[in-house]
């Protein structure tokens, strides 16, 4: 991934000649550009986003229930 945006027309146009940003490097970008990032997950898929907190700065996670 070369870290830059490759969209044309609002649609992303690598996704299949550019791997996806590494976890370092999606941090720069949040960094970068001051993001904050909100996950709102669902049960058994909770604890994924839940490790990535300390990895990503500016992240929360929290669980919602079904409807």
């Amino acid at each position: 991934n070369d870290g830059n945006c490759h969209l044309k027309n609002n649609v992303y146009i690598r996704s299949t000649s550019m791997e996806h940003p590494s976890l370092g490097q999606l941090s720069e970008k949040l960094i970068d550009n001051n993001i904050n990032v909100i996950f709102a997950v669902q049960g058994k898929q909770f604890h994924w986003y839940k490790d990535l907190l300390p990895l990503l700065p500016g992240t929360i996670a929290g669980e919602i229930e079904k409807p």
